[in-house]
Order: C-alpha cells, then sequence, then structure tokens
C-alpha cells in the first residue's frame, strides 16, 4: 500500500484521487538525441516517493542518473553515457565511455586491469556495460494494494569458439517507496566451463559526498591497494592534487546473510544491501578537482583483472547450463532534522 505524501492510500482511494499512475510515478521509455547519447535508449523510473532514476537500455539496464527530492545522488562523469555503436575497441575504451551513474557492471569475462589471460586480451572492466540489452519489457501493476514497476530484460556475452554467457535483469520498484531492486541471473549457455566475473560499480557524487558526509560498512578488515586510504569512511572537499585510491575491504554479513553499507550526508541517508554471494567489495574514490567521486563495488572478484584472480586460484567458474543469482538493493531517506 502506497505512502505518498503522508497518505496511506489503498489502491481503491489512490485510483479516487488520481486518473493516471503516471501523474504520480511509474515507467516511460525515451531515446536520447544529440552527441555522445544519441539514440541511447533511457527507461525512466519515477517511485513517487523522491527516488528517480535512469536505466539505460543501451548499455545493459545499467542505471544512470538518480536524485532524491531533486538532490543528485549518482556521479555523472564528464564522458557521458556513451552509446555501445561508439565502442572504439582500444585500452582506453571504457575510460572514454564510462558514463558512472547509478550502477556500471563490470564483467562478465574481466573485471578490473587490462590483462593477457592464457593468449586473449581483456580490457578494463569488460563488456558487461557496453552491451545493449535485448527483450527489454517495462511495466506497471497493481499487485494487490502495491503498485510494482518492473524493468526486465537480457545480454549476452558470446565469443565463437569461447565463453557464453547470458545475463537476465529484473530491476523492481513499488511505488510510494524509496528502493530498488536489482537481480542478475548469469548462465552459462555454452558446452565448455566458463569464467564469471562480475563486480556492481556504483558511483555517487556532491552533494551526497562532501565533507561532512560520511561512509558506514561493516568492515572487518581493510587493504589499500592503490594510494591512500586511512580515512576511507570521510571524504575531503576537492583537491585537484589528489591521487586516486582503491582499499579492498572483508565485509561482515549481517544474519540474514546481506552486507549492508550505508553513506549519511546532512540531508540523505543511502544503503546499499546485497547477498554474500558478491564476496569481495572495493571502495573506489577520486576526490580531485572536476572528478569526485565515491564509487562503492560489491563483485565476486577484486579489480586486478582476469590473469591476477587465475594465478591466485580464485576465478569463478560456471559449469555448462549453471546458472548463479545476484541481489543487491538501494534505498534512500532523508534524514531527520
Amino acid at each position: 500500500m502506497p505512502t505518498l505524501w503522508g497518505e496511506n492510500l489503498s489502491k481503491r482511494e489512490f485510483l479516487k484521487r488520481v486518473g493516471n499512475v503516471t501523474q504520480v510515478g511509474g515507467l516511460r521509455r525515451v531515446r536520447l538525441l544529440g552527441g555522445v547519447e544519441d539514440n541511447l535508449e533511457v527507461i525512466e523510473l519515477r517511485t513517487g516517493a523522491g527516488f528517480d532514476l535512469d536505466i539505460l537500455a543501451s548499455r545493459g539496464l545499467d542505471l544512470g542518473a538518480a536524485r532524491f527530492n531533486s538532490q543528485p545522488i549518482s556521479w555523472l562523469s564528464s564522458a557521458g553515457f556513451a552509446h555501445p555503436g561508439l565502442n572504439e575497441n582500444q585500452p582506453e575504451s571504457f575510460v572514454r565511455a564510462f558514463g558512472g551513474g547509478l550502477l556500471t557492471t563490470c564483467g562478465l569475462s574481466n573485471v578490473g586491469n587490462p590483462n593477457l589471460d592464457e593468449g586473449v586480451q581483456h580490457f578494463q572492466h569488460g563488456r558487461a556495460s557496453s552491451t545493449p540489452a535485448y527483450e527489454v519489457a517495462a511495466w506497471g501493476q497493481w499487485i494487490g494494494e502495491d503498485y510494482s514497476m518492473t524493468v526486465h530484460g537480457k545480454t549476452r556475452e558470446a565469443v565463437l569458439y569461447g565463453d557464453k554467457l547470458e545475463k537476465t535483469r529484473t530491476i523492481r520498484a513499488k511505488l510510494g517507496e524509496a528502493k530498488v531492486e536489482i537481480e542478475d541471473v548469469i548462465e552459462n549457455i555454452g558446452s565448455q566451463p566458463a569464467a564469471l566475473m562480475i563486480l556492481y560499480h556504483m558511483n555517487f557524487g556532491w552533494s551526497l559526498i562532501a565533507p561532512g558526509s560520511s561512509l558506514t560498512a561493516p568492515s572487518a578488515k581493510c587493504t589499500v591497494k592503490l594510494g591512500a586510504g586511512e580515512d576511507w569512511d570521510t571524504f575531503p572537499a576537492p583537491d585537484p592534487n589528489y591521487a586516486v585510491s582503491v582499499i579492498e575491504h572483508e565485509m561482515t554479513p549481517d544474519p540474514d546473510g546481506w552486507v549492508r553499507v550505508g553513506i549519511n550526508s546532512p540531508t540523505v541517508h543511502l544503503e546499499i544491501a546485497y547477498e554474500q554471494a558478491l564476496n569481495r567489495f572495493t571502495q573506489w574514490q577520486q576526490f580531485g578537482a572536476g572528478d569526485y567521486v565515491l564509487g562503492l563495488e560489491p563483485g565476486n572478484v577484486g579489480v586486478q583483472g582476469r590473469a591476477v584472480e587465475r594465478a591466485a586460484g580464485r576465478l569463478p567458474m560456471l559449469e555448462p547450463g549453471e546458472t548463479r543469482t545476484f541481489r543487491l538493493e538501494i534505498s534512500v531517506r532523508g534524514q531527520k532534522n
């Protein structure tokens, strides 16, 4: 039952007040015009609870710009969300098309640094985010007293004589709730074992990230992989001399098997929750001038690349016909004064 502007409304009471659900929230499919984002298909999701975001159908159903009560939540890079048709297939292609956004999926054959693994060259963070989704469907429906919004689609990462993986993504939200749920089911549709690497690269910027905001996480141990990370739970002002830092955390899940990480600002509390199937967690931060961003990245691997994971005996594999499911949630609420 949605709670909207202080009123807890049944379906019947809601429909007495509103003739079209899109007056309050819902889904809308659009195509962008101009620049590197020309012809990019976007599904706009509005919850009616102040949490609004863009779902990028042309980029694997990743999440783009996000706002809460008109306050920006996600970080957007100067590169923009380049249409996959502009992919240059060069070592620096990822950063040239990395728009940031609330969620960039990394994988499925490589996560992290470019590397050469068993004679195959893998570029930074793989192809998951630069692959358009297909069989995309977006709908809203009343289920009992709740108005539910669902976006569903698939991407396929396959190569002749190589790995063949299919990702089915479902995104769910409810009218009146400032929360989005993401579920990915990944199947090895090939006839040989295939590596499966995935990392959920969530990107947050000003004004959620600023001096006076803080990060809370059930970190049992943190290891600095690059730069400095001693003050990983607080954020400085933009510094043109800031050097990027990368920190890996060992997280302690709650009794229900989920890990919960929070960002607290004076106006907003944001929480990421994910199942322990994502057993690695990387924090990437760049607090430079013009590139001012915090990345929170649960995954099943680190960010050093496929060859490093294989050498360490940690490369996750899927047998033919095997599936693996990953779930996470992002929720937002206002802070009480």
